[in-house]
């Protein structure tokens, strides 16, 4: 009997990595020693010098699992082929399913990388990277330019210590020629948020969600991680979504996050403390992704059940301009992201020429340190293992990963939106943020408005 559209998303979904960010498969192990094993091992990189790549492991990546996640994902898409009565909805899973497989295939190019050694590992190395930038996007090199004149700006000062001093030399011997002339200045990084979208959207998210703010906002000047989960647990309730069964969890290691599959946002116990401030923007943002992630699974088409291809860069600037705007303070978002993969592909350096985790890492943190007046040891032992993080997040599984890259191109594409629905009156303007809020898709792609349109009858119920 040939399977239903509806039943071939319910069996794409129970696929093993199918439903999971393409992220989560390299964070450490759920068992403590998983955890402690990969501190051990960044600490060990940091104060190694001849170590080219951290030598971590990463247990949730299973090579078995990931070929039977492979065979089955094939299958369903041979299951579509039979679908040719239902063209537009057959379109949309079969992408669905394309890019999550895209991903799985960089997942085993990394597993035959980190299992090889020599020629053969940095082959895969390669493949793996190439892999990612087909689904995510290369930086573009005007707003690599723009970032990096920043940093070259700052290397450039003759202020502060003799230690800071030091730290700038080096930095600037370590960047390419490139990054240091006139013509790296013409970039842009493009949309801000304006003064209007700060004051409205703030009033209207806050008004749409009226215990919200009240969920997020504490006296406490410090909050530690542990501390923290009263605040996610208090505005998963305020947006309605403890009843929905969310929770929040504090693992092992780890930034906030928010996994919809699991209906959970997790914090690791060794993040950095919170401000007062950082913490109604971090929490703000991650329960926003919670929202938008269930109300996608309240959907009853199922294809909108699932985030559409070409979702995470816009979610990710959408939620990071939120946090923006409850915060009141505007910044360039992804930055050190986009500067760690251009630095990773030599976009810097005439000729080009691609740099290593260790090469990537000795220029990350010391621009962490460029604008200080003095310098101690443990500030820079603090920038260092900053900025592993910062890199290893652009090169998980020990080779190139463009995913984060999502966070300063979503941010352009959120930002221009936010703009435009600030200009809007109040009814209108809460009408679009419910919408944006109904699923998981971009509303500045034509493709995406069409399959979430306002105007649709079948629209589904969800959260608002």
């Amino acid at each position: 009997m040939k399977a239903s559209i509806d039943n071939i998303v319910d069996a794409f979904s129970a696929v093993p990595y199918a439903s999971v960010d393409s992220n989560v498969p390299y964070a450490s192990g759920s068992r403590p020693q998983d955890a402690s094993e990969r501190r051990s091992k960044v600490a060990e990189f940091i104060d190694s010098s001849d170590q080219s790549w951290p030598e971590i492991n990463f247990p949730q990546l299973r090579a078995d699992e990931l070929w039977s996640s492979e065979r089955a994902m094939q299958a369903l898409l041979g299951e579509l082929d039979t679908q040719g009565d239902l063209i537009e909805e057959v379109d949309i899973v079969y992408e669905q399913i394309a890019v999550k497989l895209a991903e799985l295939y960089r997942h085993l190019e990394v597993v035959r990388g980190l299992g090889s050694t020599g020629l053969r590992r940095e082959v895969s190395r390669e493949r793996a990277g190439e892999m990612s930038m087909e689904i995510y996007g290369r930086p573009d090199e005007r707003t690599f330019n723009a970032f990096m004149s920043k940093d070259v700006d700052n290397a450039n000062r003759t202020d502060g210590d003799v230690a800071v001093q030091v730290i700038r030399s080096e930095y600037l011997a370590l960047v390419g020629d490139r990054a240091k002339s006139p013509e790296s200045k013409d970039g842009g990084t493009g949309n801000k948020l304006t003064d209007r979208a700060m004051e409205t959207i703030k009033s209207d998210i806050y008004e749409l969600y009226p215990d919200l703010e009240a969920a997020t906002t504490t006296d406490q000047e410090v909050i530690t991680a542990a501390e923290s989960g009263e605040y996610f647990a208090h505005a998963l309730e305020a947006l309605g979504l403890s009843e929905k069964g969310w929770r929040f969890e504090l693992v092992e290691s780890g930034s906030a996050e928010t996994r919809g599959s699991e209906q959970r946002i997790v914090v690791g116990k060794t993040r950095a403390d919170f401000t007062k401030n950082t913490l109604k923007g971090v929490v703000t943002h991650e329960v926003l992704h919670a929202l938008r992630a269930q109300n996608a699974a309240d959907q009853e088409t199922s294809y909108r059940r699932r985030s559409l291809h070409g979702n995470t860069a816009f979610e990710e600037g959408f939620c990071t301009g939120i946090e923006q705007i409850v915060m009141a303070k505007r910044r360039d978002v992804g930055v050190p992201f986009y500067v760690s993969l251009g630095l990773q592909l030599g976009m810097d350096k005439e000729g080009g020429g691609k740099r290593d985790f260790r090469e990537t890492h000795e220029i990350m943190w010391r621009r962490l340190l460029l604008d200080q007046d003095t310098v101690t040891d443990q500030a820079i032992r603090d920038a260092k293992r900053k900025a592993l993080t910062q890199t290893m997040r652009t090169a998980r599984g020990n080779s190139l990963d463009a995913r984060d890259i999502s966070y300063a191109n979503g941010s352009q594409r959120a930002n221009q939106w936010l703009n435009s629905v600030a200009e809007l009156d109040e009814t209108e303007r809460k009408e679009k943020l419910q919408w944006v809020l109904s699923g998981k898709f971009d509303p500045t792609i034509d493709k995406h408005m069409a399959l979430f349109s306002q105007k649709n009858e079948q629209q589904d119920e969800v959260i608002l």
